[in-house]
């Protein structure tokens, strides 16, 4: 996922999460890093329509900001 998320540095993202179903800690973290990184170069970094189940995963994790 990082991978795919690099190239579009710079650049406003805004990220469907739909299709997610489940998450785990790994790809939380790449978000979660993705996303400060967006933060820090002042470009938003936004996911929406997560799923109710991805959605829960995210507040065990401590991971709301995501949402």
């Amino acid at each position: 996922m990082a991978a795919q998320l690099l190239p579009h540095r710079g650049t406003a993202l805004q990220l469907d999460a739909q299709p997610v179903q489940r998450i785990g800690g790994l790809g939380v973290e790449v978000l979660l890093v993705a996303r400060k990184q967006w933060e820090s170069d002042g470009v938003p970094f936004t996911i929406s329509g997560w799923t109710l189940d991805a959605a829960a995963t995210l507040q065990v994790m401590g991971a709301e900001v995501l949402q």
